[in-house]
């Protein structure tokens, strides 16, 4: 096996073995067994969580060491049936708080698919991740892409509120915080400026707003009313599809998605065209 009292330590769950170890020579957690596995992935494996805390900390290089079958720490854990995707750190983060606070929007709509995930874990400062996420200045289309995922486990009243929250204040600062006053001494340059300005903030909010309704409705087209049917003839078949409002609401829908997605189209036509006059 070629194992060093490190990985023993780490294979047996003995904490206090291996801060001595570490204490003593930091330069262990890098020495490979025969299979070019170092302590931190047989810590992995068994799921001795405070163990690697303690080795990332002390050398953080070890997460990226490979063994022979090219496998990491992460890969050694997922092989030995450990489920760290919940697992908190000092801070009582979980992976998915600090993709929302490092605004890692991939990682944020992956992980809010997994059904293993803990969507309403809280940390230290008792808040979720999408408290976290949702507390963000930022207003993006990669945010938006986010949304289906969010209303899975927060509703559509939360994300709605959160648009309407953000569309009044692009409104407000343009048009609560301007001064009229000044553009008529500052001449129509000024003028003219703050008046593109808030035409630019208008159309900004109005993008926001058709995204969310593009999104919102095709995530719709997934996450059917009543759900599916899980058995006989109809299997896989709405379960409310015979029923009239039901179509009524397949018909508004598909009107909503297509307006909306229009929109997004014909703004991005005239942005393009105005980049275009702008460079000529």
């Amino acid at each position: 096996m070629g194992w060093t009292p490190l990985h023993y330590a780490a294979c047996f769950g003995n904490v206090k073995a291996v801060g001595l170890l570490l204490k003593q020579d930091t330069s262990v957690a890098y020495v490979l067994d025969k299979e070019e596995e170092s302590a931190l992935h047989i810590a992995a494996f068994r799921g001795h969580v405070p163990i690697i805390d303690m080795l990332v900390t002390s050398c953080p290089d070890t997460c990226d060491m490979i063994n022979t079958k090219w496998q990491t720490a992460l890969n050694a854990a997922v092989i030995g049936g450990q489920d760290l995707i919940n697992e908190e750190d000092t801070d009582g983060n979980t992976a998915l708080h600090l993709a929302a606070v490092h605004r890692r929007y991939r990682i944020v709509y992956t992980l809010a698919r997994d059904k293993r995930v803990n969507h309403f874990a809280t940390n230290k400062d008792h808040l979720t991740a999408f408290d976290i996420f949702f507390t963000s200045e930022e207003v993006s289309l990669r945010i938006i892409g986010v949304l289906p995922m969010l209303m899975r486990s927060h509703g559509f009243p939360v994300i709605h509120d959160w648009v309407i929250k953000h569309v009044k204040k692009r409104l407000d600062t343009k048009f609560v915080g301007s001064q009229p006053a000044g553009s008529i001494t500052t001449g129509n340059n000024t003028a003219n400026r703050e008046n593109s300005e808030s035409i630019k903030s208008i159309v900004d909010s109005q993008l926001l707003v058709a995204a969310f309704v593009a999104t919102v409705t095709f995530a719709a087209t997934f996450t059917m009313p009543g759900g599916y049917n899980n058995d006989g003839p109809n299997q896989g078949m709405a379960t409310l599809a015979g029923k009239v409002a039901f179509k009524a609401f397949v018909i508004f829908n598909t009107i909503a998605f297509s307006f909306s997605t229009q929109a997004l189209f014909v703004r991005y036509d005239t942005s393009c065209l105005s980049d275009q006059q702008k460079m000529d």
